[in-house]
């Protein structure tokens, strides 16, 4: 197209150009009759023939070739008049100009037509005169050269035009094309992406059935070997759901309709909800789990917390799950890049298999996965680490990666976050003046508590074991003493002399889930970090409790929840967990039941509502319960449940007038935690106390 308009604004140049040209001759012939005729007559048709002709390469309208016809017709006119009423060889000049203009357009007909009216003037002027002298004979001589020479340039202009008009054209059919291809694979990411994702909502329905029944197995009360049966089952399920939702996010990243959502978030509560949701990984496994948190990190930062978890989370677990003996490090810090902005880095070292060198390239490649891990099951996509990365570089960072096959990996990911406030982590107030004795028999584990009380200032010692306690010099409540759970059974640990007075801690293994406790003697889970110790120099750290066997946190016998799902499994899952709460559950199959039920005048405190059903969707559904004219309907809390993951599902599920959402499967905690939320906190029941609004 910019060649085109190019091409058109060179050809308008080269016809004006010739305009004036032909004007400039016009006023040439003008003079040069005047002078030699003296005829008013002569001159004023030279001067008219020559004015139309130079006017007619300003027509707008006109095409080139067009423009040059009309202004040629008239300007053999002047020069037939010239010619017959001057000397010829004057007119030898004119013609000489009017061949170049028309060989300057490139129109070759117009510039033939030129050369010919040449000879036919002159031999027309002889014949008259009756003489063709020697000089009118030269004159033709350099009319055929010079013609012949404008012939050529015409000719190689008209060709070079074409070659012009080819190359543009083909220019402009590969555009086409590229355009069109661009739109047929935009067309193709974007089926893709809505197959994968109503694949993942068809394939959530049926595991959210799996998953709800056999959590609630999992809390009744069975032998060993039901329990490892439901325990199988809850893994295998939560790995098909991991695949699912790498396939998925995989989709929406090559389909480059991921973009970073910034919040703002505590690096305290991202580091302790990280440690929180790998733990479980560690099951079974005899390795140590290590955090170290650089203390001059700022407390607050705002980022895609969602993606950055992915992308630890991602790091972690293949950390853990190529790690059978030895330890997973995680070591959280930052580095300025600018005045607002921090390079926040994770860095994940195990003691793991390795990775060959060969392989290493290839790690971040989508579907692939390193077939050399000896003792390990093929599960997984091969696509955890290629998204990881691709959301890293999203956020304005890197994942790299050093690895020493049968030695041992460290994957580290950095991500570019705004600060939110100058505070730094370690900025946790005074912290009182104490003593720290530690029995810690893993040497990395004892190092980086070490570690982490020398960037607290504080007094430490290590002891080898109990029997260490002469190294103690007095007995004060300013002393702590941590020790590691394999000492647990020592005997007499709380009456020795040194710890009388002291806050003693038992720090229990990620693994350990013993039930010994010793009166007077915290216990917390490892591993130790800088937001778990200060805690505890504090006093505000929490005992760790095992946790309930229970679903429910309370019960509410008194409460009346209405459950609206068209599939009945689903409405049965739901009706089986609020049991557990007491509470018998209404169930209506569809959007237009529920609102039966609700223009009849019933009355409920909770609404579980879902989102795809046929007829009446869940969102037009609370469209038409808010329309009615009952405070009831206008005010009960309604809970999405939803297997749609897509991004801003949630948002639009709030803004249509729902108060919370609960993604399928259903998660028991987070189920607990809606519950306690929005259940009338004067019907629910704690330990058979009714609670109280406060």
């Amino acid at each position: 197209m910019k060649k085109n308009i190019k091409d058109n604004r060179a050809n308008g140049l080269a016809v004006r150009i010739g305009g004036w040209i032909i004007l400039v001759l016009t006023i040439f012939t003008a003079i040069s009759a005047a002078k030699e005729t003296g005829s008013v007559t002569v001159t004023a048709l030279t001067a008219i023939f020559g004015g139309l002709s130079a006017s007619a390469a300003f027509i707008k309208p006109l095409s080139r070739k067009t423009k040059a016809w009309i202004s040629d017709i008239f300007m053999l006119a002047m020069i037939s008049v010239y010619i017959f009423s001057c000397e010829s060889e004057n007119a030898a000049v004119l013609l000489i100009g009017d061949i170049a203009v028309s060989a300057g357009l490139g129109v070759i007909p117009v510039c033939l037509t030129n050369i010919g009216a040449a000879f036919v003037i002159f031999l027309a002027n002889a014949a008259v005169e009756g003489t063709l002298d020697s000089s009118q004979l030269l004159t033709v001589v350099y009319l055929v050269m010079i013609s012949v020479t404008f012939a050529f340039i015409a000719v190689f202009r008209k060709k070079a035009d074409k070659r012009a008009a080819e190359k543009t054209q083909s220019h402009e059919d590969l555009l086409q094309l590229l355009e069109l291809k661009k739109n047929e694979a935009e067309k193709a990411a974007k089926a893709k992406s809505e197959f994968i994702a109503g694949l993942s909502y068809e394939i959530r329905l049926p595991l959210n059935t799996i998953c709800g029944m056999n959590d609630l197995l999992r809390h009744n009360r069975l032998n060993d070997e039901c329990m490892e049966y439901t325990e199988n089952i809850k893994e295998a399920a939560e790995q098909l759901l991991t695949i699912i939702d790498d396939v998925l996010d995989f989709s929406r990243v090559e389909a480059g309709g991921d973009e970073v959502v910034c919040q703002t978030y505590s690096v305290r509560k991202f580091v302790e909800e990280t440690i929180s949701e790998i733990s479980a990984s560690f099951k079974n496994k005899d390795i140590a789990f290590i955090v170290n948190v650089s203390p001059d990190i700022p407390a607050s930062l705002s980022g895609d917390l969602h993606k950055l978890e992915k992308i630890v989370s991602n790091i972690l677990s293949n950390a853990v799950k190529y790690t059978n003996h030895g330890m997973v490090t995680m070591t959280v810090g930052s580095e300025h890049v600018s005045a607002d902005k921090v390079l926040l880095t994770v860095s994940v070292e195990d003691t793991g298999i390795g990775i060959k060198a060969d392989d290493i390239p290839k790690l971040f490649t989508e579907f692939f996965r390193v077939d050399n891990i000896p003792g390990q099951s093929g599960d997984g996509a091969g696509l955890g680490l290629a998204i990881a990365r691709r959301l890293a570089v999203l956020m304005g960072g890197d994942i790299t990666v050093e690895s020493v096959y049968g030695v041992g990996s460290t994957f580290t990911a950095s991500v570019v976050q705004q600060v939110v406030s100058e505070e730094i982590i370690s900025d946790i107030g005074s912290l009182p003046a104490c003593r720290v004795y530690i029995i810690e028999p893993n040497f990395v584990c004892r190092l980086s508590a070490c570690n982490m009380f020398e960037s607290l200032n504080m007094e430490y010692f290590v002891l080898d074991d109990i029997t260490s306690v002469d190294k103690i010099v007095e007995d004060v409540p300013e002393n702590i003493l941590l020790f590691d759970s394999k000492y647990a059974r020592s005997a007499g640990i709380c009456e020795l002399p040194a710890f009388k007075k002291a806050k003693i801690v038992q720090m229990l293994s990620i693994q350990d889930h013993s039930d010994i406790a010793f009166a007077g003697v915290e216990r917390i889970r490892k591993p130790l970090t800088l937001f778990s110790f200060c805690d505890i120099v504090n006093g505000l750290s929490e005992t760790v409790q095992e946790k309930n066997a229970l679903i429910n946190s309370f019960t509410a016998p008194e409460a009346r929840v209405l459950i609206v799902d068209d599939t009945a499994s689903n409405r049965k899952v739901v009706e089986a967990i609020l049991k557990c709460y007491g509470i018998r559950s209404v169930s209506a199959e569809s959007g237009e039941k529920a609102l039966r039920l609700m223009r009849a005048g019933q009355q409920f405190d909770l609404i579980f509502m879902d989102q795809l059903m046929p007829d009446m969707s869940g969102t037009e559904t609370v469209k038409h319960i808010r329309a009615l004219r009952s405070s009831n309907a206008k005010q009960v809390p309604i809970i999405a449940l939803t297997a749609t993951t897509e991004k801003g599902a949630s948002d639009e599920l709030i803004a249509s007038g729902m108060n919370d959402y609960i993604a399928k499967p259903i998660d028991m905690a987070l189920f607990d935690k809606v519950m306690c939320k929005w259940i009338p906190i004067e019907k629910q029941i704690s330990n058979g106390v009714k609670a109280e609004r406060s």
